[in-house]
């Protein structure tokens, strides 16, 4: 007998719907349904766990080599951070060394070579006899020139003498002239009294004779002692004379030693022993090495920056590491109209004594300085018409930077702050673009060369040309399809 209940045989007619289907069967069909959840949980939990399959790796690759190609597509720049330290404002000038103590010594007097005391380059002293000529003849001229002045003093004291004695004599004779003006002038009143009637002629002739004598004696006195003062002033100028020429034998006896006029080394000297040698022939020259001065032009916009007396700073190739502390010596009052500079005066004390007359040096004047600035370096900087532009690093991504600029060196600039900070100004803390920034723009994401988890040039550079090469990617993709057998 066949089944038609359950509506499963071969020659039935199709099964009727569930609706239909007898009472027994809803027991069998809710059983079912638990276990069918069951089994499709589990095949999702199985499918979750198997091994990646080819398809998997392969797309895993691409997705990484995409990765690259999007990270080796950003710029690459190479950053550092601004800094605070000194900078200065230095003029630096350059020009020769000359010796302010540089003098020539010549002969005054003819004469031969005595003895050389002294070569080129020996250190002398103020009075130092450097070279001596013969002064026998000159020393015979001395001594007769000093007899001639004996002489002359000899003249000088008899002519005084003689002035002395008419004094006197003058004296005298106005003693004897009053004696006989007061007799003559008594007489004459008597003779006209009644009295004086009584003398005679012969007696008033006799006073009035002896009146005039004594008058013309005692002109005579004074004109004596006229002539004794004229040639007393006479031998006292003829004294003078023969002491000049007594002075000026001594000179040119003097002057046959030559001596050094200051403290120096002697930097020529041609004459040798037994050489004859004319007046005013140069024979040595000594300079003063420790007092070196260098004269050099200035543009005369740096004028308000020179004082007298400023510190100077001056270098030569003699010891370049050493500095020649110098000052200003002289700011000279006019300005050259065809050059628009002004020369000034370098003034240096050479104590080691290295320095020479003739060097060239370069001084350096400090007109500005700021002890804490802010310094980026001139690397770092653009120009964009009349601004400086620099570009930081914020958030990973370019941001440009207008700076206001002041002092710089070689390598630094200076950044004038503003009152505040702002999102537009430098900030200590930045990191400075100081190498890729010529073709970055505001905004745009960069890849900071160095950081960490992040490629170097080299390594960028690296993964680029992979992403490009077929071979790579290839073999990168065989890499990561390593799918595992399942059991």
């Amino acid at each position: 007998m066949k089944n038609r209940g359950l509506g499963c045989g071969e020659n039935s007619p199709s099964a009727p719907p569930l609706a239909h289907a007898p009472l027994g069967a809803w027991p069998l069909r809710s059983s079912l349904i638990p276990l069918l959840l069951l089994v499709l949980a589990a095949s999702a939990t199985l499918s979750g766990c198997r091994p990646p399959t080819e398809g998997d790796a392969t797309s895993s690759a691409t997705s990484e080599v995409e990765e690259k190609k999007s990270e080796a597509l950003l710029p690459l720049v190479e950053v550092t951070t601004p800094r605070r330290g000194e900078i200065r404002d230095v003029l630096t000038l350059n020009g020769d060394l000359v010796s302010e103590g540089s003098i020539d010594l010549t002969t005054r007097v003819i004469g031969i070579v005595k003895a050389v005391h002294f070569a080129e380059g020996a250190p002398v002293t103020k009075g130092t006899i450097i070279l001596e000529l013969d002064e026998e003849e000159l020393a015979l001229q001395e001594r007769q020139d000093a007899l001639s002045y004996q002489d002359a003093q000899e003249r000088t004291r008899s002519s005084q003498l003689a002035l002395s004695e008419a004094e006197h004599s003058e004296s005298l004779q106005n003693v004897s002239f009053q004696r006989a003006e007061d007799e003559f002038e008594r007489f004459s009143k008597l003779a006209e009294t009644a009295a004086g009637r009584a003398f005679t002629k012969e007696e008033f002739e006799a006073k009035k004779f002896a009146y005039d004598e004594a008058k013309l004696q005692l002109e005579s006195a004074k004109l004596a002692k006229q002539r004794a003062g004229v040639e007393f002033e006479l031998a006292k100028v003829a004294e003078q004379k023969a002491k000049v020429t007594l002075e000026r034998a001594q000179l040119d006896l003097e002057r046959c030693k030559v001596r050094s006029p200051i403290d120096g080394a002697i930097s020529f000297l041609e004459v040798r022993v037994g050489e004859l040698v004319q007046q005013n022939t140069l024979v040595a020259t000594v300079v003063n090495r420790k007092r070196l001065y260098s004269e050099v032009r200035v543009p005369q916009r740096k004028l308000g920056s020179l004082e007298i007396g400023q510190p100077v700073e001056v270098r030569c190739e003699v010891d370049p590491g050493h500095v020649f502390p110098g000052r200003l010596e002289m700011i000279h009052p006019t300005v050259d109209p065809a050059e628009g500079t002004v020369k000034v005066r370098i003034g240096l004390d050479d104590k080691r004594g290295l320095l020479r007359p003739g060097m060239y040096v370069s001084a350096s004047i400090v007109t500005a300085s700021f002890d804490r600035a802010l310094l980026v370096p001139k690397r770092a900087r653009l120009f964009d018409r009349d601004q400086s532009v620099v570009f930081v690093v914020r958030d990973g991504k370019a941001k440009r930077v207008v700076l206001q600029t002041g002092l710089q060196t070689v390598t630094e600039v200076q950044v004038l702050e503003a009152p505040a900070i702002s999102e537009t100004s430098l900030r200590l803390d930045d990191a400075l673009v100081i190498r890729g920034q010529t073709s970055l723009e505001d905004g745009q994401k960069v890849l900071v060369a160095g950081e960490e988890g992040k490629p170097t040039e080299n390594a960028t550079r690296d993964a680029s040309e992979e992403a490009t090469t077929p071979d790579s990617k290839l073999s990168a993709e065989s890499a990561a399809a390593t799918p595992e057998k399942s059991g």
